[in-house]
């Protein structure tokens, strides 16, 4: 996507009858609501003002911003423009109290934030996008399901080497998705060289603003707003990012204060690597941890398994002690015997189709019947492909009954909420929602309705 982005910018600042812009060499590494909740979302902005016409500003345009800007000098230029004064307005009188806590939350990480970002050669002002995606919430979750602290959806955190599945979902550890995000912004930074519009395209998508370039014959971020060829979100995000940063770096003036008891340092915690299929709370007690610390320190873990089929590595809190030996020796073992049988009864009971069956021949050879495969694997048509797998044989417990779209499906041991979802084509929260659950944890031989 953003070498197609590289090529369709050229191609237009040509039609512009401009030189494209060179590409800048960056490094690039990829490693793996409540009141608090995230200050942008993604349809209407839950704390955009009322509307208020733009405003003329200043024709002498900025200069170009490079890898390495201080972007809050860069952002004095436009400190009057009339958005960034009416978020000013609103982080320190409408909203007081919680941007204090989001600068208190922010503290934690601000050092380790900023070296990463210094260490990329890039503008560490950056880090207050962080602020203003998510407060520094690490579980932070946006109405279009963006997560964490920079606020990655599924698909770009996985372009961008983080783990996502039902078990792991690095958007929310801040180490893997800090470097996720550098790379991210370098990328667009890569294609828009300003850091005005690889913000905007954080916001909105690289594609958006990318028409909003061609389509107004300029790649001034200020003259997009004042032409409105951008959203109304992306209009404000800009402007609100620079006035955070500008609330945050004169916070005595506004009556803020920071709070530094301790900084996130991971590098000074023990890592362990968790083979598959162990619990977390195997994990805390052999290694001297409260299990409430080991969660908190590693959000990422959704479930008590850690992970069934990989080994995943967590930071042991400050007071634990490493997993010794003879202790990690007993864990690889329990592993080994838990994904063996993991493994058998995963593919008991199933077929992989080959070339020239059908489901009918399928049917027969099992003495079944296509309506009984059909209803196994939550089949709507009677297409298969050569590879797949089916439950020929599914356990008596898997599906209760089935009444019209309803199923009543019984928990089998190393079912989660999210491989019920997947087989049955729904989501998670939708049975949450039709079970009244509060979390997700579900337990062997419990009855859950699904309906279709």
């Amino acid at each position: 996507m953003i070498q197609t982005l590289l090529v369709a910018l050229a191609i237009s600042s040509c039609l512009l009858g401009k030189q494209p812009p060179s590409p800048v060499v960056l490094e690039s590494t990829v490693e793996q609501p409540t009141d608090d909740g995230p200050l942008s979302s993604t349809a209407e902005d839950s704390l955009v003002g009322p509307e208020e016409p733009l405003t003329d500003f200043d024709d002498q345009l900025p200069e170009p911003l490079t890898a390495a800007d201080d972007l809050y000098s860069k952002s004095l230029v436009h400190i009057d423009h009339r958005l960034v004064q009416k978020w000013i307005r609103y982080f320190t009188k409408n909203e007081f109290n919680r941007f204090q806590r989001f600068l208190d939350r922010g503290e934690y990480y601000r050092v380790y934030i900023e070296d990463q970002l210094a260490s990329h050669s890039m503008p560490q002002e950056l880090y207050y996008l962080a602020m203003i995606e998510s407060g520094f919430r690490n579980r932070a979750r946006s109405r279009a399901h963006a997560v964490g602290i920079w606020q990655f959806m599924r698909g770009t955190a996985r372009n961008y080497g983080l783990l996502v599945d039902g078990y792991i979902d690095q958007r929310m550890d801040p180490v893997a998705a800090t470097s996720a995000a550098i790379s991210y912004l370098q990328d667009l930074y890569r294609v828009y060289q300003s850091w005005w519009l690889a913000i905007a395209a954080y916001n909105s998508g690289e594609v958006r603003v990318l028409r909003a370039i061609m389509h107004r014959n300029t790649r001034d971020f200020f003259e997009l707003i004042e032409r409105r060829v951008l959203p109304r979100e992306t209009v404000n995000y800009v402007p609100k990012f620079i006035a955070a940063m500008y609330v945050a770096k004169h916070h005595r003036r506004f009556g803020f204060r920071l709070n530094t008891t301790r900084d996130f340092d991971p590098q000074s915690r023990p890592i362990y690597r968790v083979p598959p299929f162990i619990h977390l709370r195997e994990v805390a007690r052999r290694s001297g941890c409260k299990l409430s610390d080991l969660k908190k320190d590693n959000p990422y873990i959704i479930h008590s398994i850690v992970h069934p089929t990989r080994a995943i590595a967590i930071r042991l809190p400050d007071g634990c002690r490493k997993i010794g030996h003879s202790d990690n020796r007993r864990l690889l073992t329990e592993s080994r015997i838990r994904l063996k049988s993991y493994r058998n009864r995963k593919h008991k009971g199933m077929y992989r189709i080959r070339s020239g069956d059908t489901l009918s021949s399928i049917a027969r050879r099992f003495k079944t019947s296509v309506k009984a495969l059909k209803l196994a694997n939550n089949l709507r048509s009677d297409r298969i492909r050569v590879g797949q797998r089916l439950y020929v044989s599914p356990p008596r417990s898997a599906i209760v009954r089935r009444r019209g779209r309803l199923i009543e499906y019984r928990v089998r041991p190393g079912d989660s909420l999210y491989t019920i979802a997947q087989k049955h084509r729904t989501s998670v929260s939708k049975i949450k929602r039709d079970n009244k659950l509060k979390g997700i944890t579900i337990h062997p031989r419990q009855t859950i309705k699904i309906y279709l």
